[in-house]
């Protein structure tokens, strides 16, 4: 037997009393630590999904691309109050392939954005659409399960609206809405259904669409206007986000940490706090 095994068997069971003592507070100390870990852990991801859970983590769109003065096939791109031809994504599927080959990318999601006025009664309201295929678009906006009022169907004919919209406006599941769209053209949809996704200005303002239609009336057949991805690790997102970028330097790659400032030192307080109350 090794001299300081012996020497330390002989230590405890000299005094019980005092080993018992020392082996209750070194327990108390290490629970301790593990709860307040457990607990600045917990924490945290509740401010992740909180903030990050319905959002996406990186997003890609076309670029500012006027200030590079490039031309595009059917004229250069103009400044001031007109009408660009860029502002799409073309060939998206095969960036979605690309982005597909990313174990840690969970989430990929091609919209359609575009604005559009409703009147009525005298008031109007600017509105932001969102195009997208409902099924693959719910599993990061989360949109389904809160709709509060009429069904979750998106399609040729019908949109969501948010609870806010509904309210100021007087409409529920069922009514008809007339848009105008930057075109000038008019455009004819119904309510299936009202959500509440818990934020004034998506509940005031977004209009979820049938992404076909969507292509449709924006004049974006064949494209996408963005491309949202959520992946596993949140924080993962600017290196991803970097990679991204490189293969395709004309997209424009943002992930959410770019303009997040207040949110990592959040989280980064949080991790400070937990290391020095360890």
């Amino acid at each position: 037997m090794r001299y300081e095994f012996r020497v330390s068997i002989n230590f405890m069971t000299h005094n019980k009393g005092q080993s018992l003592f020392i082996i209750s507070a070194i327990a108390l100390g290490v629970a301790i630590q593990i709860f307040i870990a457990s607990l600045i852990t917990s924490l945290q991801a509740s401010l992740i999904q909180r903030i990050l859970g319905d959002s996406p983590h990186i997003y890609i769109d076309d670029g500012n691309m006027r200030d590079k003065l490039l031309l595009i096939e059917d004229g250069p791109i103009v400044y001031g109050n007109f009408p660009t031809t860029k502002n799409k994504i073309e060939e998206f599927q095969g960036i979605i392939d690309y982005l597909s080959t990313f174990e840690k990318i969970k989430v990929i999601v091609p919209t359609i954005e575009g604005n559009a006025l409703y009147t009525r009664d005298g008031k109007t309201t600017s509105l932001m659409i969102k195009g997208m295929d409902l099924n693959s678009g719910d599993r990061l906006y989360n949109i389904m399960g809160r709709v509060t009022s009429g069904s979750p169907l998106v399609d040729s004919d019908n949109i969501l609206i948010g609870t806010r919209l509904a309210k100021n406006y007087e409409l529920q599941a069922g009514d008809v809405m007339q848009l105008t769209l930057p075109s000038g053209k008019l455009e004819t949809v119904r309510i299936s259904g009202i959500f509440d996704l818990e934020n004034v200005s998506s509940n005031t303002s977004l209009v979820i669409m049938d992404f076909n239609k969507a292509q449709r009336i924006f004049n974006k057949k064949g494209n996408v206007t963005n491309i949202n991805i959520q992946i596993d690790d949140v924080f993962d997102a600017p290196n991803l986000g970097e990679t991204i970028q490189k293969q395709y330097p004309n997209l424009e790659v943002v992930p959410w940490t770019r303009d997040a400032d207040n949110i990592l030192k959040a989280l980064k307080a949080q991790n400070d706090t937990s290391f020095i109350i360890q």
